[in-house]
């Protein structure tokens, strides 16, 4: 059962992000769709194991984890990065976008060590 959740999960939402996709290309829009599909798949897999318990298809608790690590850590880079972009100075967008990836990198990795250390991995 939880192993049709993953995929109903990750063909739903590879679908909502295809249809959504506004001026992106196809291509962008299908790679786009394919990695929050599984990401989406994945917290679905892990949240129905954490409410069922035993299933046929249970993960490791080292998923769980890491999947909370790499979407902190990409919640931290990306919102960074975002909000570096969208303040005034310097007036040159390339130079916005290059110290906003620089602080961006800097949070995500921040974001990834401080978890890898606040965690344990036995949990």
């Amino acid at each position: 059962m939880d192993g049709w959740l993953f995929v109903l999960a990750l063909v739903v939402t590879w679908v909502w992000v295809v249809g959504e996709r506004g001026d992106w290309n196809l291509v962008t829009a299908n790679l786009a769709g394919c990695f929050a599909g599984w990401v989406v798949g994945l917290v679905v897999k892990a949240v129905y194991e954490g409410f069922v318990g035993g299933t046929s298809m249970q993960s490791s608790p080292h998923v769980v984890r890491s999947l909370l690590m790499v979407l902190s850590s990409l919640g931290a880079f990306a919102g960074v990065w975002i909000w570096v972009v969208q303040r005034k100075r310097p007036t040159s967008k390339l130079t916005r976008h290059i110290i906003g990836a620089a602080f961006g990198i800097f949070a995500g990795f921040d974001t990834l060590m401080l978890l890898t250390r606040f965690i344990p991995l036995s949990a």
